[in-house]
Formats: C-alpha cells, sequence, structure tokens
C-alpha cells in the first residue's frame, strides 16, 4: 500500500495497531507505529496531519472522534519526559489530540467504549483500567496480560480479555477475570449484541460463539 506524503523519506506504517471506521463519512483509518492513516482507496493511503507518533491503542469512539494511546513522535520526545502519551482524544479525526489522562505513564495496548464505560489496558501496570467519565479518572484490576479487550453495552460490567493463556471473562468490570474454558486461544475479540463473540484464532481461523463463550464455532479461515 503506497503512502502519500510530502516527498520526505517515510518511515511507513510499522506495526499496525488499530483499524477504526468513522461514522462520519464510513472512512477507514489504520493505526500505525508510525502514525494514523486514513486509507484512500484499496492500495493508498494518507498519513493524517502528517504527523508519525506512535499508536499502541486507537479506537473510533464516535463520528469525527477517536481515541488513542501510544508513543508521541521521535522529534517531540525529550530528555524529561516518559515516553508514553496515556489517554488522548480527537474531535476532528486524528488531525489534533488532547491529552485526557495519564500523560507520561499510561501506554494503552486496548481501548474499548461500551455504554458508559470505557475499558483500557495498560502495558506498564499490566492492568486493565475501568473509567466512567471517558477516560478522566480511573480504576484498576489486578495485573493480567491481556493482548484485546471486548464488551457489549449489553453487559457494561462484562469485559472479555484475550491473553497467551486463552480467553478470560470478568464481571465486575476488569478487576478479575476468570477462564472461559471451552474459547479456542484468540489473539483479538469483539462482543456483538447478544453476547455474540467473534474473535480471531491462533490458528488462522475465526471462530464465533452465539451463548457468550461456552461453545464456540469456526466461521471461516484456514491454518495454512
Amino acid at each position: 500500500m503506497e503512502v502519500s506524503g510530502t516527498g520526505e523519506p517515510d518511515p511507513g506504517v510499522g506495526h499496525v495497531h488499530g483499524l477504526g471506521v468513522d461514522p462520519a463519512d464510513g472512512a477507514l483509518y489504520l493505526a500505525g507505529h508510525y502514525g494514523l492513516f486514513k486509507v484512500t482507496s484499496p492500495t493508498t493511503m494518507t498519513r493524517v496531519a502528517d504527523r508519525n507518533q506512535g499508536h499502541m491503542g486507537f479506537t473510533t469512539a464516535g463520528p469525527k472522534t477517536f481515541l488513542a494511546s501510544g508513543h508521541p513522535s521521535a522529534e517531540d520526545v525529550s530528555t524529561d519526559r516518559p515516553p508514553h502519551l496515556g489517554l488522548i482524544r480527537s474531535t476532528d479525526a486524528g488531525v489534533t489530540w488532547k491529552s485526557i489522562s495519564a500523560d507520561g505513564s499510561a501506554d494503552f495496548h486496548s481501548i474499548q467504549p461500551v455504554g458508559d464505560n470505557l475499558y483500557a489496558f495498560d502495558s506498564q501496570t499490566s492492568k486493565t483500567w475501568r473509567s466512567f467519565d471517558g477516560g478522566a479518572t480511573w480504576t484498576q484490576g489486578t495485573e493480567e496480560q491481556v493482548i484485546d479487550l471486548g464488551a457489549s453495552a449489553d453487559q457494561p460490567s462484562r469485559v472479555y480479555a484475550t491473553t497467551p493463556d486463552g480467553l478470560k471473562v470478568s464481571e465486575d468490570g476488569g478487576v478479575n477475570y476468570n477462564d472461559v474454558p471451552k474459547a479456542p486461544l484468540l489473539s483479538h475479540l469483539d462482543v456483538l449484541p447478544g453476547e455474540v463473540l467473534v474473535g480471531v484464532g491462533a490458528d488462522g481461523k475465526i471462530h464465533t460463539s452465539q451463548d457468550g463463550g461456552k461453545t464456540f464455532a469456526t466461521a471461516f479461515g484456514s491454518a495454512g
């Protein structure tokens, strides 16, 4: 995929850490290690605002409203600033960002808004954080090595977490987790209305559950 820019040497995307669709216009955004990109065609994309800050976590929260975390661009890092952005928010589709909380300390690798709740996994504390005020203040759960978080407005205090040890679920907003014993090993997960789970497996397949993780079926994909 070609990146349009200013003609200067471009670092590219780096690792892809998130995808999101802006409800304002249906545009697809890709959050990478070297910036936020708007996909402009099946083969091209544009770096938003020519900014190459690293987005380790990213989600769309409304029309032109994005939440993210990660690291500042190399030219913005100074010796007196820790390399973590905390929670940042944009209301103009990523052109400008405002710090909301935990600037300099938290590095959220998964950000999951659900109803009046906001969940985020902080790589620095290895804890799931929960907020009721859009991320201005937080409560923290116990340590758990989370890859991705998923939750639904049907049960806003129930949050699922993919981990290296398997799928886990918390009934108390990420304070404590229990194993989902029949789940396949998943890397990423979405929770749809009705407690329908859709996850990407370590086997390269898409797995679904219609009953909140009690049973799973393979939707499509292959291990090859």
